[in-house]
């Protein structure tokens, strides 16, 4: 891809794709990712219908940019992210972006309400375990 001519190190260059198989190992179960590519952040999606593909879209680049604010490296995200078994790697409590995948999830919370989806009925039509609301009691 190339960087414009008038690119800014400021700017946020954000592509999102729907994608039919993640990044991740078989074994490891989640609907989003994040990582960067050159100068443009990529958020993969799994293909899902659009108004859900939108939610999960939120909750990666809310996660990313906390992770950066917090100093938490897409490699430091990755390395533990790849060698996680199971659904939902941010849900785990030794994830080094727990926290950040929190408030994400928060906020693709409240945003799903707010757009008439039932969180439940969200949770199973994605494929989510609701695990970190389980966990957290939420």
């Amino acid at each position: 891809m190339q960087v414009p001519d008038n690119y800014n190190e400021n700017d946020l260059n954000i592509i999102i794709r729907t994608v039919s198989k993640m990044r991740y190992p078989e074994g490891v179960v989640t609907s989003g990712d994040w990582y960067r590519i050159g100068e443009t952040e990529v958020i993969d999606v799994e293909k899902i219908d659009r108004k859900y593909g939108f939610l999960i879209a939120l909750h990666e680049l809310v996660e990313m940019e906390l992770c950066r604010h917090a100093g938490v490296t897409q490699k430091m995200v990755d390395e533990f992210d790849f060698g996680f078994e199971g659904e939902d790697p941010g849900s785990d409590l030794k994830a080094p972006y727990h926290q950040q995948h929190f408030v994400a999830t928060i906020v693709e919370r409240i945003v799903a309400e707010a757009l008439g989806f039932d969180w439940e009925v969200y949770c199973q039509e994605t494929g989510l375990k609701n695990i970190l609301m389980e966990k957290e009691g939420l």
